[in-house]
């Protein structure tokens, strides 16, 4: 199971990672304070990535294989709130409990 994240509004980063995109890390993998993130947010509209699931399954593929990638950030852990796990194996997301992640969920994918 990997976090899933969303970027806060006023992140820098969140400039460039497209809202609605699929972010997966492993928390301190750079320092206590930072973590690398790999994210896919469709902006090309492949066929094969019609979900967020699936966003979040193609983010995970990257981090877990270490593909050669752009879409990847080092991210303080002040800029983002985690949203939930995601299981690589059966393709699911297990959204966190309590109604601010699901509001923060809600506002990132649009739901």
């Amino acid at each position: 199971m990997y976090p899933v994240y969303i970027l806060h509004p006023d992140s820098q980063i969140a400039l460039i990672v497209k809202k609605g995109s699929g972010i997966v890390g492993q928390p301190e993998s750079v320092d206590q304070q930072r973590f690398i993130g790999f994210y896919e947010g469709n902006v090309y509209q492949a066929e094969n990535i019609k979900t967020y699931e699936d966003k979040l399954y193609h983010a995970a593929d990257r981090m877990i294989h270490n593909y050669p990638t752009k879409a990847k950030i080092a991210v303080t852990h002040n800029e983002v709130t985690r949203v939930g796990y995601f299981d690589y194996e059966s393709k699911v997301f297990h959204p966190e409990p309590g109604e601010s992640a699901k509001q923060a969920l809600n506002y990132w994918i649009g739901s």
